[in-house]
This record gives C-alpha cells, structure tokens and sequence, in this order.
C-alpha cells in the first residue's frame, strides 16, 4: 500500500511537472566544491528544446555577455544561502538565443553536506522582445520630439514629468532630473 502510495505521487510529481509552461531544477553544491543540476524537470525539452540531459550542461548555453554575472550570483546565493533570481539569454543551437527568468532558493542540505537549491525557470523571450521593440519606439520618439524646435513638455495625469526636450530645459543633468518630479 506504501509502495502504491509512492507510485502515484511520484507519477503525479511527473504529471505535474512536465506539464507546467516552465522547468523545475535543483541545483547542488557539493561539498567537494563541484556544482550542477541534481535534477531538471523533463518539460525543459518544450520550453527550450534541449534534454534534460543536454541542459544538464546549461553553462555550456549560457550566453557570453550573461556568464560573468551569473557566475557572480551562484555564488553569492551558495555563500549566504540566498535566493538566486536573474534574466539572462542563452544559446541554444537551432533555436538561436532565448531569453529566461530563472529563479530558486534554498531548499536542504544533503546528509553528505551539499547544499540544495529548488528553483524553476521559463521562457521569457516573447517578452524581452516586446520590450526591445517598446524601447525602440520610445527612443524614435525622443529623437523627433528633441529636434523640434519648441518646448516640449510631457506630463502624467498626476502632472509629473515624463519628457522634457533639450529646448524646454537646456541643462541635461537638471531634465533628467525633473522626470518624475511634479510641476
């Protein structure tokens, strides 16, 4: 009865898991000083068409730029036991860069004295586009709006500042200054 018991939550966890739009990890930190993922939940080859015996090698995918602080939050988050929570790009061969939130904490230490972080992470690449192309837009705008040769002043319903071309206030510092600040 036990054992049965066992199965089905065991089937359940693996039901569960592979059907979330997202991965669920532990991350070890051996005592011996080595570290990598424990586990990795199978839904990883859907959201980011690797094996989990592939992503088992995720160092390998992460992208150049996000490697150094990466490496620097690992760290931190095994020196104080602190949650690790990051967005960062990896490449992924086919598939090209994909953007990922990742996120975990401090789960248990092992009777061997490794450390045991559970975290999950998903894909955050339609998101992270959306956002590029907002920032874009944005900037086109404030490279019309700073050419006119007029005052410009942009307010909020609460009448703070949102934009200020260089011809309402000349002096940079004091214009990034007064976005946010009310009239």
């Amino acid at each position: 009865a036990i054992e049965k018991e066992l199965e089905q939550r065991v089937q359940q966890f693996n039901s569960l898991s592979g059907n979330i739009p997202g991965v669920l990890y532990e991350y070890e930190f051996r005592k011996d000083g080595t570290e990598g993922l424990k586990y990795v939940s199978d839904s990883v080859e859907k959201v980011f068409g690797l094996t989990a015996e592939q992503f088992r090698e995720f160092g390998t995918y992460i992208h150049p730029d996000d490697l150094g602080k990466i490496i620097l939050k690992n760290k931190q988050s095994k020196e104080n036991l602190s949650s690790f929570t990051d967005e960062a790009r990896l490449v992924v061969p086919g598939k090209g860069i994909i953007w990922h939130s990742i996120s975990s904490s401090y789960s248990y230490t092992t009777e061997d004295g490794n450390i045991v972080f559970t975290g999950f992470m998903m894909d955050i690449t339609e998101r992270k586009t959306v956002e590029h192309k907002i920032e874009e837009q944005k900037k086109f705008y404030e490279q019309i709006l700073n050419n006119i040769p007029s005052d410009i002043a942009v307010f909020d319903n609460s009448h703070r500042y949102l934009f200020l071309n260089p011809m309402a206030v000349k002096d940079d510092e004091l214009r990034t200054w007064m976005i946010g600040k009310k009239d």
